[in-house]
């Protein structure tokens, strides 16, 4: 006799790895499958180049199905994406379940969500957000998501969907954002991060004369806020070094930036990179003193939680699901209303000496062991899917 096969679930995203431009999307959906791939089948359908690019990935043929760590993954011809084609995809994997790694997706998740409907399928179809539903996201093309959305509801075709949300503040977006949505139908299931900290560094910035090494690591684009952030260290009195690491994926609101950049004073200079890979950011962020993120919004927010395993102190906003870090000694969590606030932040650390950086460092390391000693965010994301298949 032979064992059942495991659970097997169908997924949509934008994008998969080895793509790395799509964000923190991308690393939530990474972590789920290393982290529970043995205990369910993960397939993934997804495009087969990086987000915002032309040209598909290398060694790769389109339409079909590879092994990607612990899931099989079929990449796609955007030109190609017909709904005939998802159909047939549909019928070949046969899964238990399907889930959509994002909601504003035309070209899979809507299709996918029709096709479901009008063949009368019946699967069931958890969905994720991925912080689309905060009031920061839904601001940003208000109008064209507005009628998306419309379309999704008045059509049925998030009728009876479960829902995925990181955190207590992304479950009242769900219910604030999508009509009749029963409660009892969202799965509060923090993302999985990465399970990596590096060695303590108490010796950081042993000479103060040197500048306060400021880091912003993020997808240059209008809801990550580095206009404000640009702001902040306009202000401060301290000598300053301002890296900008990301992509800049609007490049109207990148000009903007650059343009704010011309102002800054004397003591504050300005390195401004390009994007990274996900496997070389801890050990980028190593190599500075703070993070700084005024984001308008985040439904986890990887990039904090890289931050703090870097051992740096986090200055970021109310907006995520990453609150009390000063209670906690990890840092601030701050309101965006007075840029003020955050100056005086990056001043106080600017004059910190040995002894704050000691014990920052050390409240750092326990409060990300406590982090990964916990089961409780890996059991809410494998119960989260065994509800979905029962």
């Amino acid at each position: 006799m032979t064992n059942a096969r495991p659970p097997r679930i169908l997924i949509f995203a934008k994008t998969y790895l080895p793509g790395y431009l799509g964000g923190g999307p991308v690393r939530s959906l990474s972590n789920i499958v290393e982290q529970l791939g043995s205990e369910f089948d993960f397939r993934i359908i997804c495009r087969d180049r990086d987000q915002g690019q032309d040209k598909p990935y290398s060694g790769i043929t389109p339409g079909q199905w590879v092994t990607v760590g612990k899931a099989e993954v079929c990449y796609a011809d955007p030109s190609r994406l017909s709904m005939a084609w998802l159909s047939e995809q549909l019928s070949e994997v046969a899964p238990d379940a399907l889930y959509l790694n994002s909601i504003f997706d035309k070209n899979l998740a809507l299709r996918v969500m029709y096709l479901n409907r009008k063949m009368r399928l019946g699967l069931p179809v958890l969905a994720a957000p991925r912080g689309q539903f905060s009031s920061g996201a839904l601001a940003l093309g208000r109008v064209k998501k507005r009628v998306y959305l419309e379309v999704l509801q008045l059509g049925g075709l998030v009728e009876g969907f479960q829902w995925q949300a990181s955190s207590d503040l992304e479950r009242d977006d769900i219910l604030k954002t999508i009509r009749h949505v029963n409660p009892e139908s969202i799965s509060i299931a923090p993302n999985l991060p990465v399970r990596e900290l590096i060695p303590g560094r108490i010796d950081r910035r042993p000479d103060l004369s040197r500048p306060l090494k400021v880091v912003f690591l993020s997808r240059i684009v209008p809801i990550k806020n580095l206009r404000f952030a640009i702001e902040v260290v306009s202000k401060i009195t301290s000598p300053v070094v301002f890296t900008i690491i990301g992509r800049e994926e609007d490049s109207a609101y990148s000009a903007l930036c650059r343009s704010d950049l011309v102002n800054l004073p004397d003591h504050v200079s300005v390195e401004f990179k390009g994007p990274i890979t996900p496997e070389s950011v801890i050990d980028e962020l190593s190599r500075y003193d703070i993070f700084l993120l005024p984001t308008l919004g985040e439904n986890f927010g990887h990039v904090i939680s890289e931050a703090l395993r870097a051992r740096l102190p986090v200055l970021i906003s109310d907006q995520t699901p990453w609150r009390n870090l000063t209670g906690q000694g990890v840092g601030w969590d701050v309101p965006l209303k007075d840029v003020q606030d955050w100056t005086l932040v990056l001043d106080e650390v600017a004059g910190w000496g040995s002894a704050d950086w000691r014990r920052v460092d050390e409240r750092i390391g326990k409060f990300v062991n406590a982090l990964d000693a916990s089961q409780d965010v890996l059991e809410a994301n494998r119960f989260m899917f065994r509800q979905l298949i029962s």
